[in-house]
Order: C-alpha cells, then structure tokens, then sequence
C-alpha cells in the first residue's frame, strides 16, 4: 500500500514522539558533518532520516494504543497489550538498526579524523 504523502504529513505530525522519549526522534546531521559529505550523500541521509521518524511515529501511536489499554479498567486486554508490546520491541530494534546503518554509512564518506570521532560519539539528538 503507497501512503499518500499529505496523509503520511498528517500522521507523523499527530503521532509525535512524546518528549520522555527523545531518542525516538530521528537525530539531525551534525552541522560539521554535513559541510564533510556531498549533497547526494546528505540526500541518502534524509531519506533515512525520514524513516526513522515513520518508525518513530509507529512507535507513539503503538503507545498511545497501549496507555488507552492499560487505562480501562481491569488493565485491559492483556493479549493486546503482547502483542502491541512485542511490535513496539521489533519496531524498536530496527529503529536503533537504522540509527547504526545511517551512521555507518555517512561515515563512508568522511575524511579519517571526522570519522573517528564520529565513530566515537553517542547517538543523542545529533548525528
């Protein structure tokens, strides 16, 4: 199924990741970084950058399921809190996944001292 791009807009502006969870937003190239790598290479890493914040936005709805769930009361269904749980935890994975492939593949494309320290650094809100 292609999502049309308004509706995809849409989505990912009403399932915004929660500000407790920061590292679910796909992180911005580093100002430095971005100077050190072509435009086709920045191009490469803002169609990664974009899936990112669709898994991200997955990964709020499928919580915002899952607090509705857990508010009824009872404590809801727990099949579908597993099941919304075990999405969250493959979605989660492939998320951090992405993260290390962007990383590793800007990389590719820096001069030896940039890398190394990027290789260095911890995936925050930058990359």
């Amino acid at each position: 199924m292609d999502l049309e791009e308004e509706e995809k807009n849409r989505l990912l502006e009403k399932y915004l990741p929660p500000e407790n969870c920061t590292q679910v937003k796909a992180p911005t190239l580093n100002l430095e970084v971005k100077a050190a790598i072509s435009s086709s290479v920045q191009k490469r890493d803002e169609r990664l950058s974009a899936l990112r914040r669709q898994i991200g936005a997955s990964l709020s709805c499928i919580g915002s399921a899952l607090t509705l769930i857990l508010k009824e009361e009872g404590g809801g269904n727990r099949t579908y809190i597993q099941l919304l749980n075990d999405a969250s935890k493959l979605l989660t994975d492939l998320h951090r996944t992405e993260t290390i492939a962007r990383r590793e593949l800007v990389a590719l494309n820096l001069k030896s001292d940039v890398k190394q320290i990027l290789s260095e650094a911890t995936v925050v809100d930058g990359l």
